[in-house]
Order: C-alpha cells, then sequence, then structure tokens
C-alpha cells in the first residue's frame, strides 16, 4: 500500500507499508533505488516487523526537484 508524507517545505515523499508485530524497520533504497526494490525482504520480515520502504526525494514515487 503507498503512502505519501509530505515534508515542511512541500515534498512529497512516498513509502510502502506492511503491517506487521513487533518493532519497526525503515529500509532505504541506494542510487537509482526505489523502496520497492525491498519488497522480498520486507514481506519476508513482515510476521515480526513493522516495515516501511521509503522512495527518496527524486526517486521512485516521490516528489521529484528541478
Amino acid at each position: 500500500m503507498t503512502d505519501y508524507l509530505t515534508t515542511p517545505e512541500g515534498r512529497r515523499i512516498a513509502y510502502d507499508r506492511i503491517d506487521g508485530t513487533g518493532p519497526g524497520v525503515v529500509f532505504l533504497h541506494g542510487l537509482f533505488g526505489q523502496g520497492k526494490n525491498w519488497t522480498s525482504i520486507a514481506k519476508n520480515l513482515a510476521d515480526r516487523a513493522r516495515v516501511i520502504m521509503v522512495d527518496l526525494p527524486n526517486h521512485g514515487r516521490s516528489g521529484w526537484t528541478e
């Protein structure tokens, strides 16, 4: 499920969330990546963690700057 948050500067940041139980785990992609690159690993953790996969600015479905 893709959700968005808005930074104080007005930029939209996209993230996918897999609701599980236990501690929260946040995945950040590398250069040229996007959050969904972590989906298979995140699904394996979902039975013991709440997982968030973030699209950093200028990547994936997050806002782009000029």
